[in-house]
């Protein structure tokens, strides 16, 4: 047992199943609490009752014990005190009279709002707890505007095994106690919540008195180390262009600069910092003279920065709305706005990375330069003089001239969008777009002359399609898609399995960028470490027989009981358990960051995110997995219940709305669509007849089964 280092910055829980409050008291005040200089204790299985004093049992610093205690039975209970001076605040939460559940909002040390969970479980009880647990905590953490749940307690849930599973894939939570709780080796005490493991982290501590159970210390760091800011900085070659577009914007375009702090929050801007330095002069001259002018002036700058730092945290909210709610909420938008909400920043999602010598690198400018280098090294190749094989014209016209007209570079820049950053030469976008008419003029010329001169820069490039792809090709072709591919694939697959045959998959990985005739012919290697193998079988026998039989580039392939195919993972008998798991895992983390900002948003603006960010997760090649179990499909189910939960909670619609579709309704909708496209589509059909399987028998055993 190790004992955790102590922060300043860490709100500390300690959990426990005391079997019996009265007897165990003095060892988990001095050996628990007290040593560890717990925030919070959470207790189970106290067996107090409404004869004992509310005053019993106080610890020194700590406040009374909130109980939840339960009259007509032994054992159970559970009680919660904080230490002195820790904001939180217990929920008047309607619960269930059988239950022994309570909720508490407490504030951190960065001003988020955590919601602890204390619970206790009887062992026959049945999953009534975990069901409540899986359907109640997201609306109180809408309500009172908690970022983050912490739930702990002892839960029994080895009797309940798929109910907890269940629980945790639904509302997007992670247990993170990886050892025994109890004496004989079990994992009965959970520590469960949606905060990331290098935020919350578990430790074991003794058996508490006569308890079989183990005590356990919870640390949430709320501390986040960010970058300094850095100043980027144009290349060595400017051209007098942007040379002199850049002094005429500096003349003539009103603007400021000011550093910004790592720690400001991401409201904090010009106006924040000119009030706080103002406070802070203010300030020094009351220090200096303590005068009641002074005093008065200190006093007036102070109210001035409230009302300044209110002002641009309404406008930072607004703004927030209305890129949330506004049409267009591409994929990154909604993840800079969420983790924005948070008090993240984008350095934050990049782990520490590790040079080759062993160094590690932490800050964004070395993870930028590092990453850049090995990608740069990826997309070489062994002899980059040798030239690149002559292809068959295959297409009767050619592209001979393009011409750069006016209209064309005045239409581009008056599209810019605004809220981009300027680039390395500093030239803003508004003065693009705002003297479009004007720089259409030479920037016609600058173009023309890039092209005439051969020196088209490579991310101006356009592809044009001339039909030199493969018919087998699926992805980033118009009218199909990768799920197209799927259901041909696992189609095919799972007529084998129905005529008694088996199927061996291999997937393959292109070294280095894109990980041999055709390799040595583009030099382009395949990796055969990377490549994988696996046996579409419902006999035991099958995968022995093929075992060791199969190789590639003189390394044997070891068999999978799964592989990843096209973002799906697809098992051995073509049951996709695990990849609903996953996808019910990936779409419920973010049904807790729909959470986290749907105070900014109203009722229909929830429903346009969930629409638009995640039901797309649930829906993802739907036609190639929807046979499967329907146990396993309950899960998705559960899914969008809850965010229909989170719409309820913004209050009635305003108007009459149309109803959600379940996502049964739409899998079949979906399966009658590609239907149609076969029977419409010559191209699907061609390929379906080319590979030994119809796409319609397919699309008709889906609807069937």
């Amino acid at each position: 047992m190790v004992r955790p280092d102590r922060h300043r910055h860490q709100f500390k829980v300690i959990s426990a199943n005391v079997r019996g409050l009265r007897t165990n008291i003095g060892d988990l005040t001095h050996n628990c609490v007290l040593r560890y200089g717990a925030d919070a204790v959470v207790v189970t299985e106290t067996w107090l009752n409404g004869e004992v004093e509310p005053s019993f049992g106080k610890i020194g610093g700590y406040t009374h014990w909130a109980r939840r205690d339960r009259q007509d039975r032994a054992g159970g209970r559970v009680p919660v005190c904080f230490r002195e001076g820790v904001q939180a605040q217990q929920l008047g939460v309607d619960v269930p009279p059988q239950l022994e559940v309570m909720f508490f909002r407490v504030v951190l040390a960065n001003h988020s709002a955590l919601l602890l969970c204390a619970t206790y479980r009887l062992p026959r009880q049945g999953p009534d707890s975990l069901l409540y647990l899986k359907e109640a905590p997201d609306v109180l953490l809408v309500t009172h505007r908690c970022q983050h749940i912490l739930l702990v307690g002892d839960l029994n849930h080895h009797l309940e095994r798929d109910a907890y599973e269940n629980l945790l894939t639904v509302q997007g939570l992670k247990d993170h106690v990886t050892f025994p709780t109890h004496e004989r080796g079990g994992i009965l005490d959970p520590v469960i919540s949606d905060l990331e493991e290098d935020t919350l982290s578990c430790h074991q501590l003794g058996l508490v008195g006569s308890s079989y159970h183990h005590a356990v210390l919870t640390q949430v760091d709320m501390g986040v180390a960010r970058d300094e800011a850095t100043t980027r900085t144009g290349g060595a070659e400017v051209q007098a262009f942007t040379s002199r577009l850049l002094a005429l914007q500096e003349q003539h375009v009103p603007h400021r600069e000011f550093v910004a702090s790592p720690t400001d929050q991401p409201w904090f801007g010009y106006r924040c910092r000119v009030a706080a330095e103002a406070k802070y002069s203010a300030w020094l001259r009351y220090k200096q003279s303590a005068t009641r002018r002074n005093k008065d002036l200190h006093r007036a700058a102070c109210k001035r920065m409230v009302t300044t730092c209110r002002w641009a945290v309404g406008r930072w909210e607004e703004d927030l709305r209305r890129q949330l709610g506004g049409p267009g909420v591409s994929n990154k938008t909604w993840w800079s706005l969420v983790k924005g909400r948070q008090g993240l920043n984008r350095q934050d999602t990049v782990p520490p990375l590790t040079r080759p010598d062993g160094t590690v690198v932490t800050s964004s400018k070395d993870k930028a330069q590092l990453l850049a280098t090995l990608f740069a090294g990826k997309m070489e190749v062994d002899d980059p003089e040798r030239s690149p094989p002559l292809l068959e014209q295959q297409c009767r016209e050619t592209v001979t001239k393009v011409e750069v007209t006016q209209g064309l570079v005045e239409r581009l820049l008056q599209g810019l969008d605004v809220q981009k950053a300027a680039g390395p030469d500093n030239i803003s976008p508004h003065v693009l777009k705002q003297c479009a008419r004007e720089l259409a003029v030479p920037l016609t010329t600058v173009f023309s002359a890039c092209l005439w001169e051969n020196t088209w820069p490579l991310v101006w490039k356009e592809a044009r399609d001339n039909y030199l792809l493969s018919d087998q090709q699926f992805g980033f072709r118009p009218g199909r898609s990768t799920s197209d591919l799927l259901m041909l694939l696992t189609g095919g697959w799972q007529d084998a399995l129905d005529g008694g045959l088996d199927s061996v998959v291999v997937v393959l990985d292109i070294a280095g960028a894109f990980d041999r005739e055709w390799g040595a012919r583009w030099q382009v290697t395949f990796a055969p470490e990377k490549t994988q193998a696996m046996v579409v079988s419902r006999s035991p026998a099958a995968e022995p027989a093929v075992e060791g039989g199969l190789s590639f580039g003189g390394l044997p392939l070891e068999l999978q009981e799964s592989v990843k195919i096209l973002g799906v993972e697809v098992d051995q008998g073509l049951r996709f358990d695990r990849h609903l798991k996953h996808i019910a895992l990936k779409a419920s983390y973010r049904v807790s960051s729909l959470r986290r900002v749907a105070n900014l948003l109203d009722r229909r603006g929830r429903l346009f995110l969930y629409k638009a960010q995640i039901r797309p997760y649930l829906e993802y090649a739907a036609i190639s997995w929807m046979s499967c179990a329907a146990t396993h499909i309950s899960k998705l189910d559960g899914i969008q219940r809850r965010v229909l939960r989170l719409v309820e909670a913004a209050g009635a619609p305003a108007h009459p709305e149309v109803p959600i579709d379940t996502l049964e309704h739409r899998r079949d909708v979906a399966a009658l669509v590609v239907f149609h496209k076969a029977q419409a589509d010559w191209r699907l059909t061609t390929v379906a007849s080319n590979n030994d399987w119809e796409l319609r028998d397919a699309v008709r055993y889906l609807l069937v089964y």
